[in-house]
């Protein structure tokens, strides 16, 4: 994500506002009695167990070098799961076995963590016997380490959620601390995942959970207390701490510090956004590192066992293990130096995933059978050329359906020219969604459609052709079949994912999630490679979006 003049011109103004106290960025020396805790913060995997791999490298250094003035605490904020081919396949699994070979202290859950739904093909509960959190469950049980939440809670009764090997916080002994370390997720979780496997769920907000357990971890005898969040923002300049000029406006990480108790909280470490921090905010270091294996984040403290005071030696900025592109993509990653020695996987690392990562392999380099003579783009106004072209694969493979809906934020990367992989269409969709298919009235799909394209979001679409306007009421929808005009009484096959099927924005404009037939057995994804194997040939993405304005612009200048 690039920064916007008016995002710049924010940041500028409000730069003076910033409440951070002037401290200096980094003590040089500890102060007498002190020893060194490193705190080690990832987020956002998604199952990359390569990158995952190298960093135990890294780890590994600082952990010989803390070895002689004081130790690491090592945690991750959320989003182990969902995104590659070997930690779906395994449900997590593979994961899991990374983290515990590295070492890691604990983990706090995130939104693509309820992803896997019950244990098994099926991503969505689809009989009562059917546990929504059954994948999620089975990973945890083969965890070393504690995975955390303190602000989920069951809707019904209120009460905090009661699942094995899941707790709100936990309090470890490193280098003669004790540190407590506290769990919590976005308040965006729940919409931000498939429904069905949360719906008997609520959430609460991030610090007041936060507050309760840091109390409880300090009065247990927590010298040091560290969050684990799955909720970020994203800064551009790391050269000063206290400077949050160049950092989003309104982020949740840093809300969620200001509103906390700075003697109750050392550190934050962040997650979801994709992006990076490496601030003070309220005096509290703030770190995210990024997505998919690509940085890792780092605080560095000065405490005295004894007396129990705490400092803040250094907040690093963001560590990065691969190089960035224009795409915000992680590309090629390399080893480096680090900690003053050679950065060298670990063999229990490596041993832990060797066999998920070649039959991973293997899988993503098997053709599809389709040649594309030019890079399909995942990204667009009001729809993606690719988000059009899978909207339209969907349809060849379900012919019985007559409209096809996806969402943008379920394609994931652009489709590369030349010869198509399984592992290359993977990272395009790389979430076991089933087909839903509901037969819904016209008046539903103008309703779903306009609010697709309020406040600049958009969709893709097949079957139809969608003429967006200005009119009375907002954004008003024409919708053609061919060249023949749909009326509002009039009803359609609608063919869409599970995940959008239980949606609250499919309800809210009329099609309920009990309206759908949903699939079992194959994904989405492996439907559409069975369909292009036999389809075969070149594939030519259209010319044109289905989706188009009178005004000839997008957003629309509409009112409301």
């Amino acid at each position: 994500m690039r920064t916007t003049p008016l995002l710049v011109a924010f940041a500028a103004l409000c730069a003076a506002c910033n409440t951070s106290p002037r401290t200096p960025p980094f003590i040089a020396h500890p102060p007498p009695g002190s020893i060194v805790l490193s705190i080690v913060g990832t987020s956002d995997l998604h199952g990359h167990l390569e990158r995952g791999v190298a960093f135990s490298g890294y780890v590994e250094n600082l952990r010989k070098s803390r070895s002689r003035d004081g130790g690491v605490v090592l945690v991750d904020a959320g989003d182990m799961f969902q995104g590659t081919i070997a930690a779906n396949e395994t449900e997590g699994a593979a994961v899991i076995r990374l983290y515990n070979a590295i070492g890691f202290h604990a983990a706090a859950i995130g939104n693509h963590e309820f992803d896997y739904g019950p244990v098994g093909p099926a991503a969505i509960p689809l009989s009562p016997s059917d546990d929504p959190r059954g994948a999620l469950l089975a990973a945890v049980k083969l965890a070393r380490f504690p995975v955390l939440n303190a602000n989920l809670f069951v809707k019904d009764t209120g009460y905090p959620i009661q699942w094995p090997g899941v707790a709100p916080s936990t309090l470890i002994d490193v280098a003669g601390v004790k540190v407590g370390i506290v769990g919590v997720t976005t308040i965006d979780t729940l919409k931000s995942t498939n429904a069905a496997n949360v719906s008997d769920l609520k959430i609460g907000p991030l610090e007041e959970a936060i507050t309760a357990q840091a109390r409880s971890l300090r009065q247990q005898g927590a010298k040091v207390v560290v969050v684990a969040a799955h909720a970020g923002g994203g800064c551009w300049s790391f050269d000063n701490p206290d400077d949050l000029s160049s950092c989003m406006p309104d982020q949740e990480s840093s809300n969620v510090a200001r509103s906390i108790d700075p003697k109750l909280v050392d550190v934050i470490v962040g997650g979801h956004t994709h992006r990076a921090i490496a601030h003070r905010v309220n005096s509290i270091p703030v770190i995210q590192s990024k997505a998919n294996g690509a940085a890792f984040g780092r605080v560095d403290l000065y405490v005295n066992p004894a007396s129990g005071e705490v400092r803040v030696a250094h907040i690093h900025p963001p560590h990065a293990m691969c190089e960035e592109r224009d795409d915000d993509e992680s590309g090629k990653c390399t080893t480096e130096d680090y900690e003053g020695a050679a950065v060298v996987p670990t063999p229990q690392a490596q041993a832990a995933v060797a066999q998920d990562l070649a039959t991973a392999t293997a899988k993503s380099r098997q053709p599809v059978g389709v040649t594309l003579p030019a890079r399909l783009k995942s990204r667009g106004s009001p729809s993606s050329p690719l988000g059009d072209q899978i909207a339209s694969w969907m349809l060849e493979a379900r012919p019985t359906a007559q409209v096809a809906y996806v969402n943008i934020g379920g394609v994931r990367k652009d489709l590369p020219e030349g010869p198509l992989t399984y592992g290359a269409f993977f990272e395009t969709l790389p979430f076991d969604n089933r087909f839903a298919t509901a037969t819904v009235k016209v008046a539903s799909l103008r309703k779903l459609f306009a609010r697709g394209l309020r406040g600049g979001r958009g969709f893709s679409v097949a079957g139809v052709r969608v003429v967006a306007k200005c009119g009375h009421q907002g954004i008003e929808i024409d919708l053609l079949l061919g060249d023949r005009p749909l009326r509002d009484d009039e009803s359609v096959v609608l063919l869409t994912s599970d995940y959008l099927a239980t949606t609250p924005k499919l309800a809210e404009a009329g099609i309920p999630p009990e309206a759908f037939r949903y699939e079992e057995g194959r994904t989405i994804r492996d439907a559409l490679v069975d369909h292009l194997r036999k389809k075969g040939g070149t594939v030519r993405a259209a010319e044109k979006s289905p989706i188009s304005s009178p005004h000839g612009t997008f957003p629309l200048p509409c009112s409301r």
